[in-house]
């Protein structure tokens, strides 16, 4: 039968394995979570700037938009008009 201080010096390992296994579980927690909290402001940055582009590009899309149904009434269509307007500059009085 194994002594009193055999069983205790096996307890006393248990605990310590035990707490050895708890504590590196924290560590590797805490240090996981640090990274990602260094990391965040980068990523916020990129999804953020993500965010703009798609705004931008909209309201270029809506520009031009715009543009294109203003100048629309003016687009030619008969080709010899367009012949003549690429060889031929024509001053143009834009201020009607």
């Amino acid at each position: 039968m194994a002594t009193s201080m055999e069983l205790l010096n096996t307890i006393l390992h248990l605990l310590t394995l035990a707490a050895l296994a708890v504590g590196s579980f924290l560590l590797a927690t805490v240090k996981k979570g640090t990274e990602s909290a260094l990391l965040w402001p980068g990523q916020f940055a990129r999804e953020l700037e993500k965010t703009r582009g798609v705004e931008r590009q909209e309201q270029r899309f809506k520009s031009y938009g715009k543009l294109w149904m203003t100048l629309r009434p003016l687009a030619l269509y008969d080709r010899s008009v367009a012949a003549r307007s690429n060889n031929h500059w024509e001053a143009v009085d834009c201020t009607q």
